[in-house]
């Protein structure tokens, strides 16, 4: 771009008020996340504390609960599990219905439990309902198959030689930050171990914030730590977002200069650089973390917009998370039950610049209005994918029809998928 015209896009941007909302937005937040990292332990100690439900959070068993509704619904989805296996027993026995209504109220969580060769990182022992979670947590690290097989073998010895917990049932979660939910390969010890990211948490964060709303500020450390993990979109990081991709749209040339501000000693850039634009290096370290967010929504934000703009797609069938835009074709939006959707196409982020998609269809038979509905869904899906016919004891599947895809590509494959999906609604008479 002409430098005259960048200048003169650069002041119009900064004369914007929805840049002056953006800052706003941003100075009305008090994470202490924002400002520290935490390490894998220290991880697995936040996950102690919210998981108990009698510490100071003010959620009471609810995240517990969160987490087991979440392990229930993979377990169902997969057959990896050993169907003898003390996971896919436990969960069998408890499916989300049971777990919604179940009490975790003596529930207490212990860290760095073990003995010999091996210390776990979290155990969930409820001596109410007789069992005991066991979880181990990667935050940067990978799951090895060798550890969690052998953490599984000590586990069970540890159990029987303890009088007060060997008739306890118990099961397996392996956790990661870093996990992908759309890995079709095989997990390690998943046999035995249920795999899991942090998605679920979503709900934890939700509720932490209608908390907040109605004035109980224990929830606070909850919603800011749930946020800072997963980028969850509440309310005010959704306005956050749109802000974003808007002025990502409106001004392409200005916001790419402001943020490249983020990258590398912005600070050492203005003491010693006396060529630069020095006021535009003053809004980066007055405004830092606008621009780590001016940074990040050169994402799924504002891919959610260009779909919008490009295929004419109405707001309500269309939401953006942190890594990934799911879209619900319109006539399947009436099948779901309630606000849900039974059937959609998610478009998700891949690569370092996250600038490439893998695109998949995914059928949620229990979001389905009836199960009738859900059968019918999923039989006009295997119409145009033979994928959907697998793992028919399933409640849910996703099959991927795009993979390492630009957004031009993108905007084509999810018009042609929609327009597939619909014509197969139809044939079912739905």
């Amino acid at each position: 771009m002409d430098e005259k015209v960048m200048s003169l896009e650069i002041e119009e941007l900064m004369a914007d008020e929805r840049l002056v909302r953006l800052c706003e937005l941003h100075r009305t937040g008090d994470s202490i996340f924002d400002v520290i990292r935490l390490t894998e332990m220290q991880h697995s100690a936040m996950l102690a504390w919210m998981l108990d439900p009698k510490e100071g959070h003010g959620q009471g068993d609810e995240i517990l609960r969160d987490l087991l509704v979440a392990a229930s619904v993979a377990c169902q989805g997969t057959n990896a599990l050993r169907k003898n296996s003390a996971t896919a027993s436990f969960f069998r026995a408890r499916p989300p219905s049971a777990l919604r209504v179940a009490s975790f109220a003596s529930a207490f969580t212990v860290k760095e439990f073990g003995a010999g060769n091996g210390r776990f990182d979290l155990f969930v022992v409820d001596p109410q309902n007789k069992f005991v979670l066991v979880i181990e947590n990667k935050a940067g690290t990978k799951h090895q198959r060798k550890q969690l097989d052998s953490y599984a073998t000590e586990i069970k010895s540890l159990l029987a030689a303890n009088p007060h917990l060997r008739d306890y049932e118990r099961a397996f979660i392996a956790l990661d930050t870093d996990f992908d939910p759309d890995f079709d390969g095989e997990r390690e010890a998943e046999n035995n171990w249920v795999h899991l990211g942090y998605e679920w948490l979503e709900t934890s964060a939700s509720r932490a914030q209608s908390h907040l709303d109605r004035g109980n500020a224990s929830a606070r450390l909850v919603s800011a730590y749930c946020q800072a993990l997963w980028q969850f979109e509440l309310p005010r990081t959704k306005e956050i977002e749109r802000l974003a991709a808007e002025l990502h749209r409106d001004y392409p040339g200005a916001v790419s200069e402001i943020a490249d501000l983020g990258v590398g000693r912005t600070e050492m850039t203005w003491l010693r650089n006396a060529t630069i634009d020095r006021d535009l290096i003053a809004f980066g370290l007055q405004n830092k973390s606008v621009i780590q967010t001016l940074r990040n929504t050169n994402g799924m934000a504002a891919v959610r917009l260009d779909l919008i703009d490009a295929l004419g797609i109405k707001e309500e069938y269309i939401e953006s998370e942190a890594r990934n835009v799911n879209i619900c074709p319109r006539e399947a939006k009436g099948l779901g039950n309630g606000h849900e959707w039974p059937v959609y196409i998610e478009a998700r982020a891949v690569g370092e610049k996250q600038d490439r998609f893998n695109v998949l269809i995914v059928w949620r038979g229990r979001k389905a209005s009836t199960p009738e509905v859900a059968e019918a869904l999923r039989t006009a899906l295997i119409g145009l994918h033979h994928e959907f016919a697998q793992r028919r004891d399933s409640s849910w599947r996703r099959v991927r029809v795009g993979e390492n895809v630009t957004l031009p590509s993108l905007r084509g494959l999810v018009a042609e998928w929609e327009g597939k999906i619909l014509s197969a609604i139809r044939s079912q008479g739905l």
